[in-house]
């Protein structure tokens, strides 16, 4: 029963390297353990093809004065999907790429084609977390350029 509590208390948090790394950056905002929902439609990755895939995930957001990073915990995730899903530094043609809105004042949305994921993905991807720091993410975010 250990082992179960052990894993579920690790899902949606940053592993101590890139821990390290973004609080390095200078932190903005970080929050762990977002809980939240991955829609994939015509997603296409090295090893993996989907269409409409939807898959509950936990997630981290880190917003450092660097840039933006969302690490995600699927609940079942395909061996090829990076955790990494999305680490940008501000300004970037990748930023540009990324649709960041508040649907909702404890929702944020990311949606984005699936090359911004990096080379061999297409499709599109949609990510919603559910977190009380939606406003705080797009005031960070939209004031360092990324867009709505």
């Amino acid at each position: 029963m250990n082992i179960v509590r052990d894993l579920i208390s690790r899902q949606g948090r940053l592993p101590e390297a890139l821990r390290t790394r973004v609080y390095g950056e200078g932190v903005l905002l970080c929050e762990e353990q977002l809980p939240g929902r991955l829609v994939l439609s015509g997603y296409r990755g090295p090893g993996v093809a989907t269409t409409g895939r939807r898959n509950s995930v936990w997630a981290t957001i880190c917003i450092t004065q660097r840039g933006l990073l969302v690490w995600l915990s699927p609940l079942r995730r395909p061996r090829s999907w990076p955790r990494r899903l999305i680490d940008v530094p501000h300004g970037h043609q990748l930023s540009e790429l990324i649709a960041v809105r508040s649907p909702s004042p404890d929702r944020v949305t990311f949606d984005f084609d699936g090359t911004a994921m990096g080379p061999g993905h297409s499709g599109h991807v949609h990510l919603t977390l559910h977190t009380e720091q939606a406003p705080q993410v797009i005031r960070l975010l939209w004031g360092q350029g990324w867009r709505g």
